[in-house]
């Protein structure tokens, strides 16, 4: 069973990074800007479109958007791990005022 569980492990990992690479991929292979098609059709002044891009991290490299994403990825992870389970039927408050 270990070994079964070892084995899907090693499978997620490149499962993960292709489709992480292929998407970032196709983000950045559309055709236009990401910012102009968010905003549509009408004209958007350059200081605002510098800080749009600067807000979606689209000013800097794909390597390193990848790299973020990885981070926030481990970190959810890392959250839902550690967080405290209840057991099935236990409950932290009562289910009616009810005594």
């Amino acid at each position: 069973m270990l070994s079964y569980i070892l084995r899907r492990l090693l499978i997620l990992i490149p499962t993960v990074l292709g489709v992480t690479l292929l998407t970032f991929s196709l983000i950045r292979l559309i055709p236009g800007d990401p910012v102009e098609v968010m905003m549509g059709e009408r004209t958007l002044d350059p200081e605002l479109h510098a800080a749009a891009l600067a807000r979606l991290g689209l000013d800097k490299p794909c390597t390193f958007n990848m790299q973020i994403t990885w981070v926030r990825c481990c970190k959810v992870i890392w959250a839902i791990r550690s967080r405290p389970r209840l057991r099935c039927g236990a409950s932290s408050k009562p289910l009616s005022s009810h005594t």
